[in-house]
């Protein structure tokens, strides 16, 4: 069959694609401010999804790493 992580490769690319291309069409028609609030709005809402879907165990986070995954979201 196939190997899981080509599949996965495929798809990232993909979404890196379709991702930077809906961004420079939605940057001709809008103000850039309001399309880069919008795109991280729709990046929560995919991460709070996949989360629920998978039942990941936010939770279960120590104090440091849950520091460090809030600092890598904020400055990426």
């Amino acid at each position: 069959m196939y190997d899981p992580a080509v599949l996965y490769g495929l798809l990232a690319a993909i979404g890196w694609g379709t991702a930077t291309t809906t961004a420079a069409m939605a940057l001709r028609h809008a103000r850039s401010h309001i399309v880069v609030l919008l795109s991280q709005a729709a990046g929560v809402a995919m991460l709070l999804a996949i989360a629920v879907g998978t039942r990941a165990r936010l939770l279960s986070l120590t104090g440091s790493v849950a520091v460090g995954l809030i600092l890598a979201g904020v400055f990426g």
